[in-house]
């Protein structure tokens, strides 16, 4: 017979996946979980992975079962690196002050948009000491003051490949051994699978946390120079 045509997957928006018009999209319960108070601050020090496990929770919670771990893990890391992208900019060129008094000019609020769509949210969420008023106010959450996401694709979601080893062409009793060998193959499989992903997501914390530190002391230098308090360094930045 011949072989069926392996099929892509297929990609889902972050800010597009929500089961209907009016339910949270995965972006929206990422930034959502990471304003609640603490939770970016378990980010910085706690295991990624069970970190991630519980935001895909949140996501199946309201219908979204297509993302996984890696994918949320990578999701945060780029919101986290164009914060910081964003704010060397505004430092940069002299509108950090402008932001925080909430006085941007329309033109500068569209490039920081394009640099960080979230950055109205995401100022909140790796601030120290969030006000659990804020979050009640749905300042993540309000689909309405949600930035539209930059359009790239995602490829953070990927179809795992479902085989069997059993064969109709066998007898039972092989199919029977078959099947039990099978089964033992996946269970090793997916152990190796996770400690990989172990592995690979503890590097990458630790390659992401070196790259952190030098960026974060040149952004407080940058911050301190252009006459911003150390108090207001310290709870944007904190060493």
């Amino acid at each position: 017979m011949p072989r069926e045509p392996c099929k892509r997957p297929q990609f889902k928006r972050w800010d597009s996946d929500g089961v209907d018009a009016e339910a949270p999209t995965s972006i929206d319960i990422v930034l959502h979980w990471l304003c609640l108070p603490g939770n970016y601050q378990r980010w910085q020090s706690s295991s990624k992975l069970g970190l991630c496990t519980e935001i895909i929770a949140c996501m199946k919670d309201k219908g979204i079962t297509h993302r996984a771990a890696p994918a949320v893990w990578h999701k945060i890391h780029r919101l986290e690196k164009s914060f910081k992208t964003a704010t060397s900019w505004l430092v940069a060129e002299k509108h950090f002050a402008d932001f925080q008094k909430g006085t941007l000019s329309e033109d500068v609020k569209k490039k920081l948009e394009k640099q960080c769509p979230y950055y109205d949210e995401l100022s909140v969420a790796f601030s120290r000491g969030l006000s659990s008023r804020s979050v009640r106010q749905g300042r993540c959450v309000d689909k309405k003051k949600v930035c539209k996401e930059q359009k790239t694709r995602d490829d953070d979601d990927t179809d795992e490949e479902v085989w069997s080893s059993q064969s109709p062409h066998l007898p039972l009793r092989q199919r029977d051994k078959a099947s039990a060998a099978c089964s033992t193959r996946t269970h090793t499989n997916d152990s190796h699978r996770q400690r990989l992903l172990e592995i690979e997501l503890e590097s990458k914390k630790a390659q992401f946390k070196a790259e952190t530190v030098c960026s974060v002391a040149l952004n407080r230098k940058k911050m301190l120079d252009a006459g911003i308090s150390q108090e207001e360094v310290d709870r944007l930045l904190p060493q």
